[in-house]
């Protein structure tokens, strides 16, 4: 029958087999401890775990076999690592905090996002009121991400809110353009210049949507009014030539709104010719009518 030795402050400790011991060795076994830490090897303290021992060793003395001879002089139940216990409450602390700021922000900003683009929806249809309306819905939202993430800088700016702060600029800056002919201010939109300039560059797509649709109703010279927006937020954006860290790929959103303003000046043309022939073909048909009359 093994001895069971008692550990520090009289913890029990118990004998176990030890998987995978044959040969010589196979009459050891494993002593598990259920206290912090063991007093064995002539008073050194050892940490928790399974140790193999002598299956026949006597109490007092424990011989350690096949373990390195790590030794410490600290009292039962404290750790051997100095400020372990410490660091490890002050990182948990930080990371429940910072997750709990993460996940509010995540849903404020779709929140936002999801705002900003019914706005821009209800600006297309027309509804300038629901989209004044939707656009506070966005940034209240936005505010409450900033809010709650801003006391942690990792999720503060880690994307996901500067994207929605583009999303609410391209918004804003819509709404303002088509219902009023006006560019609004970085300081109105509220956001950072990077997403102003994306939310810019977003409009003019927009923009392009207007285009079309004024063209069916066939409002040429709305069209053309559009069109002369588009051109000079495009020549706005070809102004800002800095590295795409800071800009936020502000290069290819440039390159995209070019695209899209010579497709729109491209679509208008063609349809003002239309436009053109259908009045001479309409002005020929009233002479001819007014001849045969006569």
């Amino acid at each position: 029958m093994r001895p069971n030795p008692q550990g520090a402050g009289g913890a029990s400790l118990s004998w176990v087999p030890c998987l995978g011991v044959t040969g010589p060795g196979r009459d050891r076994g494993c002593l598990r401890a259920e206290s912090l830490l063991l007093q064995i090897d002539g008073g050194r303290w050892r940490g928790r775990g399974e140790i193999e021992v002598a299956a026949g060793a006597g109490e007092g003395s424990v011989p350690v076999l096949g373990s390195s001879d790590r030794g410490n002089s600290g009292p039962p139940g404290v750790s051997a690592l100095e400020g372990i216990d410490s660091t490890a409450e002050e990182a948990r602390d930080f990371l429940e905090r910072a997750h709990r700021a993460r996940e509010t922000a995540l849903a404020a900003c779709r929140g936002a996002v999801r705002s900003a683009a019914n706005c821009i929806r209800a600006t297309h249809r027309g509804d300038f009121a629901e989209a004044e309306r939707l656009l506070g819905e966005a940034r209240t939202s936005l505010e409450e991400a900033v809010t709650a993430s801003e006391p942690v800088p990792t999720v503060r700016y880690a994307g996901f809110i500067a994207d929605a702060e583009k999303e609410v600029a391209e918004a804003t800056i819509t709404l303002g353009l088509i219902r009023d002919g006006r560019l609004p201010s970085i300081r109105e939109v509220g956001v950072g210049v990077a997403e102003y300039l994306g939310g810019v560059s977003e409009a003019v797509g927009e923009l392009r949507r207007h285009l079309l649709d004024s063209l069916r109703r066939g409002e040429v010279s709305r069209g053309e009014e559009v069109l002369q927006m588009m051109d000079e937020l495009y020549q706005l954006l070809t102004t800002i030539d800095y590295p795409d860290t800071l800009t936020r790929g502000l290069r290819s959103r440039t390159d995209a709104a070019r695209a899209a303003v010579e497709r729109s000046r491209s679509d208008l043309t063609v349809t003002a010719i239309q436009h053109e022939v259908a009045a001479s073909l309409e002005t020929l048909h009233h002479k001819l009518h007014s001849s045969e009359r006569r």
